[in-house]
């Protein structure tokens, strides 16, 4: 047990709820497993990739239920805690908030391997409802996370799901991860949304795939148009963008799927020309053309390896 962990969350929950719930909560986690056990829960599976990222609450989803959650129900008492509110019989509320909505794209990409004992890692993954929502669809796989935040952060056990705190800006824990857990059928890269993280994950993550394995890089699409809009700004007004890469995300992995060296100070050619031997070919997920109203900020980068 982590008393230190336990503290912090008293205190939180007394300061946003209220002190019955915050003692409720520390009975609980002392004397009652404090993980929703998915091998043991009880609810009406069809397999439907959607209504899983529904059920327990990732954005991958096209409704983002976790924020519906938060916004209703948290300090109402309608649901005891979050393990009722997976179980809950009404999967889609009257009022939502609307989700990334990626789950057409990876039905597509994972439903020849649904019945498999693949190995499917994620990246970055919070309280792990995206880990539970593969552990579910996946019912022979094994599911990897990894997250800087510790172990009592994750909502989740089962005897197919390994959960690692791990810095993925620290070289060595990832070597000692990938050596120990490798190689994977598919790899998600669902961490920090920034370009050091995202190239410094690809470079160290994407030769642990299987042949023919696939890599994901989910939502870059608002650090492009952050960056196209001050790429802008500078050009109509004489100036000279000076931060990090001058491409976007979207044009690296136009580039990675030319096998064209592209300036950036995260990934140098020497490292670009070991990926391109690696790399078959790459698709971009954008959900407004996919869709035609798709989330504006939803996009997917999907990398083969050969």
């Amino acid at each position: 047990m982590n008393a230190k962990y336990l503290i912090k969350r008293l205190f939180h929950t007394i300061k946003n709820e209220n002190l019955k719930t915050a003692i409720n909560r520390v009975f609980r986690y002392l004397f009652y497993s404090s993980k929703i056990d998915l091998d043991k829960i009880n609810f009406e599976n069809d397999g439907n990739l959607d209504n899983l990222f529904i059920r327990f609450g990732t954005d991958k989803g096209s409704i983002d239920s976790k924020k519906i959650y938060e916004f209703k129900y948290k300090n109402k008492n309608k649901f005891n805690n979050y393990y009722d509110w997976i179980n809950r019989k009404n999967l889609k509320e009257d009022e939502f908030h609307l989700g990334l909505n990626s789950s057409k794209i990876y039905e597509e990409k994972f439903k020849d391997k649904k019945d498999d004992k693949i190995k499917i890692l994620e990246i970055g993954v919070a309280n792990g409802h995206s880990i539970a929502s593969w552990q579910q669809y996946f019912k022979k796989g094994t599911i990897y996370g990894l997250d800087i935040k510790d172990k009592q952060s994750f909502f989740y056990k089962s005897k197919r799901i390994k959960y690692f705190q791990l810095d993925i800006f620290q070289k060595k824990q990832i070597i000692s991860f990938i050596r120990k857990n490798g190689p994977f059928d598919f790899i998600i890269d669902d961490s920090l949304h920034e370009e050091k993280a995202i190239f410094q994950n690809f470079e160290n993550f994407f030769p642990s795939l299987k042949n023919n394995g696939i890599y994901f890089i989910e939502d870059f699409k608002a650090l492009d148009h952050f960056k196209e809009k001050v790429i802008k700004f500078n050009n109509d007004n004489k100036g000279q963008y000076m931060l990090s890469s001058p491409h976007t995300i979207k044009e690296i992995l136009e580039f990675l799927n030319k096998k064209k060296n592209f300036k950036n100070p995260y990934l140098d050619f020497n490292s670009q020309n070991k990926l391109f031997n690696l790399i078959g070919n790459v698709e971009i997920f954008d959900a407004e053309k996919y869709y035609g109203n798709g989330h504006p900020f939803a996009s997917i980068g999907i990398i083969y390896k050969k």
